[in-house]
Order: structure tokens, then sequence, then C-alpha cells
């Protein structure tokens, strides 16, 4: 019977804290300043902190609904709350260059390439779940990776419409893979968006790199090397590597 893993994005397949920054805190100031003088100079004091906390707020009610508002919608939304107009495709061609450059400072997680690839050679249905409002940036990082083509899927909370507080975007990805809750392994760096919502479905989860010794994970790892031949031991996925 067909196994399938899913791992969360930021610090399980890759440290990008530059993207992560705008995503959840700066990407408003960081858009104002490229839309008003196309510099990247800073905006007025004022207006930064306005919209910042905007979308700071916008941010939290993602959070607490499990309903995404991804990077664009973001965007017109707080701008229309600041009285400013802005119009899709000109939002989208700025946040390509706003995120894009971020690529550059995202670094893989020890071990992350050598299990995604050995995982993907054995025949196991790879996805990434993922809370994320700018999807590209995603993709973009794989390819960086080298391992884009071993995921058979990227479900970012823009691209489903689901934040990770919700279990649906689980739904999703067990529905994408065809696989049942408990023939599928989640794998990522956080209790409440990785093993809460997905273990409520009953995936398997690992946990990677919590300091806290205890959990609700059904195992905890520090690093992701040697994954394969864990989930075999562990779970019995079996995985010729």
């Amino acid at each position: 019977m067909t196994w399938a893993v899913t791992f969360d994005f930021h610090n399980t397949i890759a440290q990008c804290d530059e993207w992560f920054t705008l995503e959840v805190y700066d990407l408003i100031p960081t858009y104002l300043a490229l839309a008003t003088n196309g510099t990247g100079e800073p905006v007025s004091p004022d207006l930064a902190a306005l919209g910042k906390r905007h979308y700071r707020e916008l941010r939290l009610r993602v959070l607490e609904s499990g309903v995404e508002v991804d990077a664009a919608q973001s965007v017109i939304d707080v701008l229309a709350q600041l009285g400013m107009a802005a119009h899709g495709q000109n939002v989208e061609r700025l946040l390509c260059e706003i995120f894009r450059p971020t690529v550059a400072s995202a670094t893989p997680m020890t071990g992350v390439l050598e299990s995604v690839r050995a995982l993907h050679g054995a025949g196991v249905p790879l996805a990434v779940v993922s809370s994320a409002a700018y999807h590209p940036f995603l993709e973009w990082t794989l390819e960086k990776f080298g391992i884009a083509d071993c995921f058979r899927a990227i479900l970012t909370s823009a691209a489903t419409g689901y934040y990770k507080s919700t279990s649906r975007i689980y739904s999703t990805a067990l529905q994408t893979l065809d696989v049942a809750a408990d023939r599928c392994i989640h794998i990522g760096d956080s209790e409440r968006f990785d093993v809460e919502p997905a273990r409520s479905l009953g995936i398997r989860t690992v946990l990677v790199g919590l300091d806290a010794e205890e959990t609700a994970a059904d195992l905890r790892v520090d690093t992701l090397v040697g994954l394969p031949e864990l989930l075999e031991s562990e779970f019995g996925l079996t995985c010729e590597v």
C-alpha cells in the first residue's frame, strides 16, 4: 500500500528569513518604497508604520480564521485602507521584484536535499504543505535547490486558500496525493501548524528541531539526515536507498 510524505517549507526544507520577514511583517513598507519612488528608499515613517500595522492585523486574521489572503490581495486590501489604489497586474510585477532577490539568501536545511532525492528516487509521492502568501517563492527556491521535480505538488496557503492553522490544507494534500491519512507522514518544525492539524486527520507526524522535550508528534528529530531510514524503521515506509 502506497505511502506519501509531505514537507513543511520554512525551517524544514529551507532557511529563508528574509522571505519570512517580508511575508509576516515588512511586505507593505517594502512595497510602498518600491511603488512610490521606484528606488527602494523608505517612505515616510508614519505611512510605513501604518501600512505595517494594517498588514500585521490582516496576517493575524488569516491565522485565526485559517482562510488565506494571498500577497497580491493583501497589498491591494492594505493600500485601500491607506487610501491608495493598486492594480492587480502592477502589484504582481512589483511583488516579483520584491521577492525574487530573496531567493539568493535561501539555504537548504541540513539533510533535506539528500532525503528528498532518496524518497523521490524510491517512488514515494512527495508534496510541500506551507503557509505562504507568495507562492512563487517556493517554486523558485526548490528550483534553486535542484529538487523541484521531486514534488508532485506544492500546496501553499496562497494556492489552496487554507492557512496551516486549519487542517483543510492537509486534507487537500491527502486528496492531491490520493493517499489515506494513516499512510501519510508530515514533516515540519511547528507543533501548532504542523503536528496538531496533521494529527487531527490521522496523519503521522515528524517534528524537526524543536528544543522542547514534549511533543505530540510520532517522531522527533534534530535534522533530516538519514530521514528515509528513520521513516522505514519507525513507520514501515519501504524505501530503497
